[in-house]
């Protein structure tokens, strides 16, 4: 298919040489296929942190939905949140988004602390291994 380049940024922190917010640009070529057997040679660890950013923005989409007091919705994206780290191996978060579901189902919101929890845990990349 055709292919596009695109440019992506990367934002990142490392605390231990003092550099916050350091963002590097670099150019992307992506290929669009329908082809099956092109899209199996994606690289595994790709999907993984692709999936992560997936359960970040469920998991805020979430309680932004609890706010407003639309359970329902913040309900069914909790369960997707929790379907991916199940995927992706994130044991941790996977325990701390069904701890968020239990309060949502049992009070219809989230406390501060456990929504603090829930945001932290979405906001950090993790290195699964054996994807």
């Amino acid at each position: 298919g055709p292919a596009t380049e695109v440019q992506a940024s990367l934002r990142y922190d490392i605390p231990s040489l003092e550099i916050v917010g350091h963002v590097d640009k670099c150019n992307v070529v992506v290929e669009y296929t329908r082809d099956h057997d092109l899209c199996g040679r994606t690289n595994r660890e790709v999907i993984t942190y692709f999936n992560q950013l997936n359960v970040e923005t469920l998991i805020n989409q979430a309680i932004e939905e609890t706010k407003v007091g639309n359970v329902a919705e913040a309900t069914k994206m909790l369960t997707q949140a929790q379907m991916l780290t199940q995927k992706i191996g994130n044991t941790a978060l996977t325990q701390c988004i069904s701890q968020a579901s239990e309060e949502l189902n049992e009070k219809g919101t989230i406390s501060s602390g456990v929504m603090k929890t829930v945001r932290v845990g979405a906001s950090h990349t993790v290195k699964i291994d054996d994807q």
